[in-house]
């Protein structure tokens, strides 16, 4: 990750990967997906950069999850 990543929100996330928001948090959460929490506790946030998803389904052009 690096300071010129696009972020996504764990919604975004399930959106564009056609899955549930609870299957996003749990790929955080085992670490299939790489994520930065923002704050602590219950009222944290979630933010995933764009090439991890890339990473994720395989893509080599980054500019294909961007809108």
């Amino acid at each position: 990750m690096d300071e010129t990543d696009t972020f996504y929100t764990v919604k975004e996330v399930a959106k564009l990967l056609r899955v549930s928001e609870s299957t996003v948090r749990n790929y955080v959460q085992r670490g299939v997906i790489k994520a930065l929490r923002i704050g602590a506790g219950k009222r944290s946030t979630i933010r995933i950069p764009a090439t991890e998803i890339n990473t994720l389904i395989g893509d080599t052009n980054p500019d294909t999850t961007e809108s």
